[in-house]
């Protein structure tokens, strides 16, 4: 539960209309820009803001721990994990730090947030602090511009949910007011009512469960993230985590194994193609912890294809060497490309791409350089996702 942020949306009930949008000054990192005019301007207002930040590294997070015990420090590397195999827009650390939050018997939430935003200023953009300290009030997380505060304190009381689906909510909401707070917005809480958003205040701690059961931002909020300049990338990977929130809540968490890649390719032994996988492939997946799967690593008493279907569903990364006409690689990732998995495709440099992905950029090699394939394996990941090494 959060109390009332002090996070405000900068624009009242009767301003929220697209016509005082339309005149919002969206202000970057990399510059600003006003945009006046009439409400039929504001998808060119969005489009701009959208393109402004296009290109640019999200901001950095870096996560801490503070008097966690071992099995709590499992579950929020797992819920790190998780988060990163989740969405790629908002750059998360595996857990890095363990700082002395000052407290007496409650944590001193105000000197405790001054120490953590003096700590951002040197070392980092933003900071979770994941902390076992109770807060003196009847609250879970406390958010600013710059950091925010979580606890563990009495969650299992409350439990079901689990504590990983628990951290995963609160994370959203630090992320959902960080995304408004680098557009140059605002976003605010409901602080009467409960209506199943992300963005509810629940005077109840009973009350955050069914937000968490609901797993959405309600269309208010979503418009105001947008409204303030937030990317819609952004607003997909927010959705995202809060259907996984709502599907683990359900009883129903999806099993994916956050740091794998099910690698499609032609099945072949002893030859160039088996060469690209073992000494390239495979090698520059696991130096950045990435596990590599394949169709054929087990031999089990059932169809190839439920096999392979099953391995693409539970896999976080889709990585298709694609080299000659073989039917049942396209088969399988036009799969991958349908279930919405992050798919790299790989292929020698000669190779010439069918017409249907003669556009889709592609990592490329020269033929038999499995150490270049290894390496930009590696760095291709290090750039889109960081290092995906993940315990528990």
């Amino acid at each position: 539960m959060q109390a009332p942020s002090p996070i405000r949306n900068r624009l009242d009930a009767d301003q929220s209309s697209w016509h005082y949008c339309a005149r919002l000054k969206l202000q970057e990192k990399s510059g600003s820009f006003s945009c006046t005019g009439d409400g039929q301007d504001m998808a060119q207002t969005i489009e701009k803001a959208t393109e402004i930040r296009s290109g640019q590294r999200r901001f950095g997070i870096r996560v801490l721990a503070d008097r966690l015990t071992p099995h709590e420090m499992t579950i929020l590397d797992q819920t790190v994990c998780a988060l990163k195999g989740l969405q790629s827009e908002f750059t998360i650390s595996s857990v890095v730090g363990r700082p002395r939050l000052p407290a007496s018997r409650y944590l001193r939430i105000a000197q405790a947030q001054d120490l953590l935003n003096r700590r951002c200023e040197n070392e980092c953009d933003r900071i979770v602090c994941v902390t076992s300290l109770p807060f003196r009030t009847a609250e879970f997380q406390t958010v600013d511009e710059d950091s925010s505060i979580i606890t563990v304190d009495d969650w299992e009381t409350f439990a079901p949910p689990s504590l990983r689906v628990y951290l995963a909510y609160q994370f959203a909401f630090a992320f959902s007011c960080w995304a408004a707070f680098d557009a140059g917005g605002d976003l605010r809480t409901h602080d009467h009512d409960t209506l199943g958003c992300r963005m509810d205040y629940c005077e109840d701690k009973h009350h955050l469960k069914l937000g968490m059961l609901a797993g959405r931002l309600c269309g208010q909020c979503q418009d105001a993230l947008l409204r303030s300049g937030a990317s819609p990338e952004e607003l997909r990977a927010l959705q995202r985590i809060l259907e996984y929130v709502r599907s683990a809540s359900l009883g129903s968490e999806p099993r994916i194994k956050w740091n794998s890649a099910f690698v499609i390719m032609r099945f072949t032994e002893a030859d160039e193609n088996q060469k690209a996988y073992k000494q390239g492939i495979a090698r520059g997946l696991r130096d950045v912890g990435i596990r590599p799967t394949r169709g054929d690593d087990v031999v089990e008493s059932r169809q190839v294809l439920e096999k392979i279907t099953e391995g693409i569903r539970a896999a976080r990364f889709v990585v298709a060497k694609i080299d000659e006409d073989r039917m049942n690689v396209y088969y399988e990732l036009g799969l991958a490309m349908g279930l919405g998995k992050d798919v790299l495709l790989v292929s020698e440099r000669e190779f010439h791409a069918p017409s249907d992905l003669s556009n889709w950029e592609r990592l490329t090699y020269a033929r038999g350089n499995y150490l270049q394939l290894r390496k930009r394996i590696a760095q291709f990941f290090v750039d889109n996702y960081g290092r995906v090494r993940c315990r528990g």
